[in-house]
């Protein structure tokens, strides 16, 4: 996501423990090399990612695809190394989920499902000039997209890419009450955010289990 893990913001790490727990090999990177936002733009970001300028100014700097793709090749590479030739699956947030559809579709034949929560997928056309759309039916794995009330409608049932994820073979799934970046960033003194968080976190495990096989080979 774009306020990163370093200063240890939200519960990136604890996520990644989650996981790690079920049986995964979990790695976190810092896809931003440090240049992440941080809690002086949150005000600023209240609406997933549609702050304009302050996309089309950060973006470039801290997360041109050219970087990315460098990153995951070394990614992929010390998996590999590491002797985890089993499936391997993304679990993105806000900007994440348009950095797992550029992975799906440069690496299909190395990433093998992706999990999106609260997927910022407009950033396709707002900082790359592309097609979201487009974008989406170039990927050929699944994709399951878990979003909040407030994220926008194309990554929902019904919406443009939630269509599409559903025909390749994904899901959608929508928590009305929540507000974009509740699963690394909601109060947890909410019992509603508690309730989604465990069932989003549940539903990802469910489909990384149907899709990416034997954990203990991941």
């Amino acid at each position: 996501e774009v306020f990163g893990w370093v200063q240890h913001q939200g519960r990136l790490k604890h996520l990644c423990d989650t996981f790690a727990q079920e049986g995964y090999l979990v790695v976190l990177p810092d896809p931003h090399r440090g240049r992440h936002l941080t809690d002086t733009h949150i005000g600023d970001f209240v609406c997933h990612c549609h702050h304009e300028e302050l996309m089309k100014e950060w973006f470039p700097k801290a997360s041109p695809w050219e970087s990315l793709e460098q990153d995951l090749e070394r990614l992929l590479a010390w998996l590999a190394s590491a002797g985890a030739w089993g499936g391997v699956g993304l679990v993105s947030f806000c900007w994440g989920g348009w950095a797992a559809l550029r992975a799906l579709e440069r690496f299909p034949e190395r990433f093998q499902a992706a999990v999106c929560f609260s997927p910022s997928f407009h950033l396709e056309e707002m900082c790359c000039g592309g097609s979201p759309g487009e974008l989406a039916r170039k990927v050929t794995r699944p994709v399951l997209c878990l979003t909040a009330g407030t994220d926008l409608p194309d990554a929902k049932a019904g919406g443009e890419l939630g269509e599409v994820f559903l025909r390749s073979g994904g899901g959608v799934y929508e928590y009305p009450d929540m507000g974009h970046g509740w699963m690394t960033r909601g109060d947890l003194h909410d019992h509603r955010v508690v309730r989604d968080v465990e069932d989003g976190v549940q539903r990802a495990l469910d489909f990384f289990a149907e899709h990416l096989g034997d954990r203990d080979d991941d």
